[in-house]
């Protein structure tokens, strides 16, 4: 039987080559760097189309003062502001990371948006972030979120897991034009096998055009069908949350091979997110939610079975895999 260790070294070892890459074109050949550049790209490289000197450029705080923030990013598609603010802990395969490594990053939304503790710091580019977040705060016209992303090459241990599921959400306050503003944050954790089970998902190929063939439970209460002279079908339904997670978690991004935004959809959107976690928000998400588009090659239903040929999602990447 192989041992833990052996299966951790197992997955580094896979993922080796894309690290090295990343540390001799872009850090000269520092493993550690060229680690962090690979998680980040691993996070946000596909769905948001980062890579390359982007990633540099987005991972350049480093030293003292860094407020425990290792790199940054603002999607400009997002339908909201969100920030995300990311830290690496490279540590050495199998070693234990507890909640002790994450507190204090826990902090940083709060030392990043203090502008006290901002103008005593000798960061610059600590000082920077914090002059964009301030600007972007100012500016928007919607409410703003922080998405903390925090990943390492150890292993979490179930400790820090339980320390992480709660603090999943919460909300800090800052002022904004002089005016108190509250902001929602939010937190991804992600230790070598997550990261490896997320990179060995994008870089599917041999099936990706496979076809996506899926069976819906569906009552007949809640679904409405063209009639079967129409140009083409249409089927408008409602379904537990749960099927969607089903059809994701069979097919992974194979089911988004179609979709114009992106064949590989984008990451976790932190307002969908946010309405899932809060326990009154959620009862209402089917009426927030814009919902799901999806086109197939042919559907049919018997019974309470809807059997669906080649299930494609062209608009609702975000909602799928943020659920």
């Amino acid at each position: 039987m192989t041992s833990r260790r052996q299966q951790a070294q197992d997955r580094y070892d896979h993922i080796l080559p894309f690290i090295q890459e990343a540390a001799d074109e872009y850090y000269g050949g520092s493993i550690e760097r060229g680690f962090r550049h690979w998680a980040f790209a691993t996070y946000f490289g596909v769905g948001y189309d980062v890579e390359g000197n982007d990633i540099v450029d987005y991972t350049t705080i480093d030293g003292s003062d860094d407020f425990e923030i290792d790199g940054h990013f603002i999607p400009e598609s997002d339908d909201e502001s969100v920030v995300h603010l990311f830290q690496n802990k490279y540590r050495q395969v199998s070693t234990s990371m507890g909640p002790r490594e994450l507190a204090a990053f826990l902090r940083a939304p709060e030392r990043i948006l203090n502008s006290n503790e901002v103008a005593a710091c000798r960061n610059e580019e600590t000082k920077n972030l914090h002059d964009q977040l301030m600007t972007l705060l100012k500016n928007s016209k919607s409410k703003c979120s922080i998405n903390l992303v925090w990943t390492t090459s150890g292993n979490l241990t179930p400790t820090a897991r339980k320390h992480a599921d709660e603090n999943q959400s919460w909300n800090i306050t800052t002022e904004v034009n002089g005016n108190p503003t509250e902001i929602t944050v939010t937190l991804d954790c992600l230790d070598l096998s997550d990261l490896c089970q997320k990179h060995d998902i994008q870089q599917e190929s041999d099936d990706f055009l496979s076809r996506c063939d899926h069976t819906f439970t569906v009552d007949e209460r809640t679904y409405h069908q063209t009639s079967s002279g129409a140009d083409y079908r249409t089927l408008y339904m409602t379904v537990p949350v749960k099927q969607i997670i089903d059809v994701f978690a069979r097919h992974n991004y194979r089911i988004f091979r179609l979709n114009p935004r992106g064949p590989l959809g984008n990451e976790v959107n932190a307002g969908i997110k946010n309405t899932l976690l809060d326990e009154t928000e959620r009862k209402r998400f089917h009426l927030l939610n814009n919902g799901i588009t999806a086109i197939c090659l042919s559907w049919s239903i018997s019974d309470s079975q809807l059997h669906v040929q080649d299930f494609q999602i062209i608009n609702g990447c975000q909602t799928t895999v943020t659920l």
